[in-house]
């Protein structure tokens, strides 16, 4: 017979998606109570299969709380040379709500770095975007004035291009 864990632990299930990305926010949190009587929180994309294979073995009692249904999922293609920064092409990053552009760019700047940030905007020109870069929002190509505010929503699909003239 198992130990019971500790009271109020958190369960912590990584996730291994190859086509999520390594920085992947919580994905889901599931509020548990075991047949212990000790309450846990279940993160990310496997919470699902973690309860279902506790539920039926019995070791779950009682699901406090379901999903997060506020989050919100959007779909990235990073072609090059971004994706050598993110070390993947497709990705799909989950969110706990809406956001800007310009709040979407601050986050890669946190979880890619600087070199990330760097391609985006222009070297000469403060605060312009670089004119090699092409950010596709489903399929549409921006570049007005208002297009760091613009509000990105669940299921949007963006692809960060860099154009390379010459021959």
């Amino acid at each position: 017979q198992e130990d019971p864990p500790s009271k109020d632990a958190t369960v912590l299930i990584e996730i291994k998606d190859p086509i999520s990305s390594p920085i992947m926010r919580k994905d889901k949190v599931m509020k548990i109570r075991s047949k212990y009587g000790n309450s846990f929180e279940v993160y990310g994309c496997m919470a699902d299969t973690f309860l279902i294979g506790s539920i039926q073995s019995g070791y779950i009692e009682e699901i406090m709380e379901g999903v997060n249904d506020k989050l919100i999922s959007l779909k990235f293609r990073f072609e090059p040379p971004f994706n050598e920064i993110t070390k993947g092409t497709n990705q799909i990053i989950n969110f706990e709500n809406e956001l800007t552009i310009k709040e979407l760019l601050e986050f890669f700047k946190e979880h890619f770095g600087e070199k990330f940030y760097e391609l985006l905007w222009d070297k000469k020109k403060r605060d312009e975007f670089s004119s090699f870069l092409s950010i596709i929002i489903n399929g549409r190509s921006y570049r007005d004035e208002n297009f760091l505010k613009t509000v990105l929503k669940d299921g949007d699909d963006i692809s960060f291009l860099y154009l390379y003239f010459g021959g």
